[in-house]
């Protein structure tokens, strides 16, 4: 083996079987080459990336509404989700909503560029 590669020491909780890891780490590529095309395509970081995850996310995860109706995803909520300050939020919401990924909305904000969001999840 050559001097760049290591033995992991798994523990308990991981699972033993190594094959597992290899279709762990194609998906990782996967998500990267999704975020990396709509980070060029629209100009985006990863934080703009998240946060429009996590709209969407809040928009469309209650099971309560028929997939026609949107949860607005509200400021606080949506940094909460991420774990980023509000006022960064806020900004960069400005920005997705700009470049029409977003939309502003009564109680909120939804994805208004579904396609995008959902090629972001790997369900395109």
């Amino acid at each position: 083996m050559g001097s760049d590669v290591y033995e992991v020491q798994l523990d308990r909780k991981m699972p033993s079987d190594p094959t597992s890891y290899f279709g762990k780490a194609e998906k990782a590529a996967d998500l990267l080459r999704s975020f990396n095309r709509i980070r060029d395509q629209h100009s985006l970081d990863y934080d703009d990336i998240a946060i429009l995850l996590a709209c969407g996310r809040i928009n469309f995860g209650s099971r309560r509404y028929p997939i026609s109706y949107a949860q607005a995803a509200n400021v606080s909520s949506l940094a909460d989700y991420v774990g980023i300050p509000r006022e960064t939020v806020r900004r960069r919401l400005g920005i997705l909503a700009s470049k029409q990924l977003v939309a502003r909305v009564a109680h909120g904000y939804i994805v208004s560029d579904v396609s995008t969001w959902s090629s972001l999840t790997g369900n395109s």
